[in-house]
């Protein structure tokens, strides 16, 4: 509902507003964030993506890695 008290809600203008969504077990929960949080927030979800990325990787590399192993464990010693 609307506030005439405030300025943009008087003249009929929104206001913007940040919102949070997160699915945690297959439900969607929304928050209100508060102006002086957007900016650490974004951050923040900025590093996490940076992370998830990471830990792709990492895995990835390790499935090559133990791969190799097997396939070398595998293949028979040269007679000398």
């Amino acid at each position: 509902m609307a506030d005439p008290t405030y300025a943009a809600c008087a003249a009929g203008q929104k206001h913007p507003a940040w919102l949070l969504s997160v699915v945690t077990a297959g439900r969607r929960s929304t928050r209100y964030v508060p102006k002086a949080l957007v900016k650490p927030l974004k951050q923040a979800i900025k590093n996490g993506r940076k992370i998830e990325t990471l830990l792709q990787q990492a895995a990835i590399q390790m499935v090559k890695n133990y791969r190799n192993q097997v396939n070398k464990a595998r293949k028979p010693k040269a007679k000398s």
